[in-house]
């Protein structure tokens, strides 16, 4: 039961890694739009995928008479320049963005940084199991990596570990 949790936890991030970079590869040829269609007093924002960023765009509240937000998808076909490429912040560096101007705040994230964000965790796990497994291969302690070819017993002397 005690690794339910990471495993879980690795399911998810390896998910969002796959999804990240199918998203990726997909922003240079496609731009996808996401908003809400009507909120009621809720700020309007805009997610947009294009050219290799994410983009948000928070537009200022508005009230409207619908009750429940809808939200609309669309892709946009084409290679021209989409306005919300980090370039065009005013404050941007190494893709990131953010502008801050005109009542209508946006921030630009890069693609590879959602996608290395996502890589962090599965990476961890696979170097901790690599460590271990070759660790167990040589006859050492899993947990400290003392010698454990010539101890006779089924626990560790370094660090109490029992043997697995």
């Amino acid at each position: 039961m005690k690794r339910v949790f990471p495993t879980i936890a690795l399911v998810l991030c390896l998910t969002l890694m796959v999804g990240s970079a199918v998203l990726m590869g997909r922003s240079y040829w496609l731009s996808d739009h996401v908003f809400p269609a009507g909120s009621q007093g809720w700020p309007n924002v805009w997610i947009v995928s294009g050219g290799g960023s994410l983009s948000l765009q928070f537009f200022a509240r508005r009230k409207t008479s619908r009750t429940q937000t809808e939200w609309v998808a669309k892709s946009l076909a084409g290679r021209s320049r989409p306005f919300y490429l980090p370039d065009d912040c005013r404050y941007h560096l190494l893709g990131f963005g953010f502008d801050p101007d005109r009542g209508q705040p946006r921030v630009v994230v890069p693609w590879w940084f959602v996608f290395a964000l996502t890589a962090l965790y599965p990476a961890w796990r696979l170097s901790r199991w690599s460590i271990r497994h070759r660790r167990r291969r040589r006859g050492e302690c899993v947990h400290c990596g003392y010698d454990l070819r010539a101890s006779s017993g089924a626990a560790c002397p370094e660090c109490g570990l029992e043997g697995e």
